[in-house]
């Protein structure tokens, strides 16, 4: 990266974290907003919260290497950081585009956007895109590893159908299980979120190809 990208790069990374932080935080001292209204530790029950935990813990590794490489003019992220960050990235664009096209539609926008909800379902996800898409060059990953985007998903898919379909200890409160369809949500979910992941491998690498380009000139 440039020094301009490494201090965007160093920016978004750190509003994410500390965004992400206060939110989860919030579930700790009170309850939860919009369709998380729940207290501690039953917010991780939300892929929601998964989602943007993970991408801040991608993050909170960005601001180190940011912070360490702000001097010594190192252009590119390392390989197995950039891959963290893809992944954490991938995560919570699914619970943004879930959010615009799924539950907000079904459950409401206002429920969506109350509170720490627009963070988490919002600000965070368009932080983590843009830093990864925009401004954090790295040495191209191949293809096959895009695939590693869809692992949270597949993660979270599995404990949710156990929790919800086949132990009932949750309430299907995502509506993936409406019907009693879960085998078609769930593959639609990992087809979609391959399609996420992928539209983020091409952006990276064709905005690093540019980045590289322009520091050559």
């Amino acid at each position: 990266m440039s020094k301009k990208n490494n201090i965007f790069s160093l920016l978004f990374n750190a509003a994410n974290l500390i965004l992400v932080a206060v939110s989860v935080i919030g579930f700790f001292v009170s309850t939860g907003s919009g369709n998380m209204q729940v207290a501690g530790a039953k917010c991780f029950m939300f892929f929601t919260i998964d989602s943007n935990v993970l991408a801040a813990l991608a993050s909170l590794f960005m601001c180190v290497f940011c912070l360490k490489h702000l001097k010594d003019g190192k252009t590119d992220v390392p390989k197995w950081l950039s891959l963290f960050k893809f992944v954490g990235t991938t995560a919570v664009t699914v619970t943004l585009l879930t959010v615009i096209f799924f539950l907000g539609p079904t459950m409401g926008y206002g429920l969506m956007f109350a509170g720490s909800s627009l963070y988490l379902h919002l600000i965070n996800p368009l932080l983590c895109i843009i830093s990864y898409t925009c401004f954090e060059k790295s040495e191209k990953l191949p293809l096959k590893y895009s695939l590693l985007g869809i692992l949270p998903t597949a993660v979270y898919g599995a404990v949710y159908v156990a929790m919800v379909v086949f132990t009932g200890k949750w309430p299907d409160f995502y509506g993936f299980n409406t019907g009693g369809f879960w085998y078609v949500s769930l593959p639609v979910m990992l087809a979609a979120t391959y399609l996420f992941a992928f539209c983020l491998w091409q952006i990276h690498k064709k905005v690093s190809k540019n980045i590289i380009e322009d520091t050559e000139k």
